[in-house]
């Protein structure tokens, strides 16, 4: 009944044939269970209700459902699989060598090459195809009016939201995993710290190579421990004052640097397409010069207590490591 019901509101026939799959592989026992009859009348019941612009939600839980309770293999089964693809061991050593080349010139079969890649083809269209699905159906909860009777709902307009970024995410990564790309955005959070803070260039090296592994904001104690194993290794003779001094220093300025990386990446991303008709040229602050000086008088406060925080949490992890 769900399955026809979604068959009228939707004329994908990728998503229906994938949402029969997942049936037919699903437990036999579980899909004649009380709880699984339960869980589909009631999702039957919400799509009926919502009607076409919710049906992608409905199966997508459907689906998800279906996954977490398919029907597990016997033991035969599994040891066929298993020793599938596996050959007779017990012939002569010049014959497996054969077979061996065989399978070499198998696999470097020109057809075989271009069916796998069409194949491939096939999962980027299909999987570009449900991305652009699952991003309008986003678009619409996001816009969706909500009330705080949704806040109690298990299935509310938040949650489903966020099974769909989940899922959307899920999508993206298998898509740059068949394109053989970086799973990266080009945020401005994944582009990698350059420092060059301090005179010395196998300390910013060593710290270079830090942040590298470490994208996280560094410790203090971190950056005043790298500037020490320098100066021993690479016997550059700094007194120990000096030595902190420039760890000091140093941290700060990654400090400045991480901030600069955020604020960048905020201006970049902030919003939503809900506000794509805002024009900055309307910007109240234009027309009235009293709230532009208390913005500007608050940025510069915001800066001010920024740094007196810097600088007393630089002092206490100093004060710690000399007790």
């Amino acid at each position: 009944q769900f399955v026809h019901l979604c068959s009228t509101l939707t004329k994908d026939k990728d998503v229906l044939k994938f949402l029969q799959k997942r049936f037919n592989a699903a437990d036999p026992m579980y899909l004649s269970s009380q709880a699984f009859l339960d869980f589909l009348t009631k999702r039957t019941e919400k799509l009926k209700e919502s009607g076409k612009k919710e049906v992608f939600v409905h199966m997508k839980a459907v689906i998800d459902e279906l996954k977490a309770n398919k029907k597990s293999e016997s033991g035969s089964e599994k040891s066929k699989r298993k020793n599938r693809g596996k050959g007779d061991h017990s012939g002569e050593k010049d014959t497996e060598m054969g077979q061996g080349v065989q399978a070499s010139s198998s696999n470097e079969d020109p057809a075989e090459s271009d069916r796998k890649a069409k194949k491939r083809q096939k999962q980027i269209r299909r999987l570009e195809k449900l991305l652009a699905i699952v991003s309008k159906e986003i678009k619409r909860l996001e816009a969706k009016e909500v009330s705080l009777d949704d806040l109690d709902d298990e299935d509310s307009t938040y949650i489903q939201e966020d099974r769909l970024k989940k899922r959307f995410n899920t999508i993206w990564n298998k898509l740059c995993e068949l394109k053989g790309e970086e799973m990266i955005t080009g945020r401005e959070v994944e582009r990698t710290i350059k420092f060059k803070g301090t005179r010395f260039p196998e300390i910013n090296r060593r710290i270079m190579k830090f942040l590298r592994r470490n994208d996280a904001f560094p410790d203090f104690h971190d950056i005043l421990a790298i500037v020490q194993k320098t100066n021993r290794k690479e016997n550059l003779r700094l007194p120990p004052r000096h030595v902190h001094d420039l760890a000091k220093e140093a941290f700060t300025e990654i400090g400045d640097k991480f901030q600069r990386r955020r604020q960048r990446d905020l201006v970049q991303n902030f919003g939503s397409y809900l506000t794509d008709s805002f024009d900055p040229k309307e910007d109240p602050a234009k027309e009235d010069a009293e709230l532009q000086q208390k913005l500007r008088d608050n940025k510069m406060h915001g800066k001010r207590r920024l740094d007196e925080v810097l600088e007393k949490y630089t002092r206490k992890q100093y004060e710690m490591h000399l007790d």
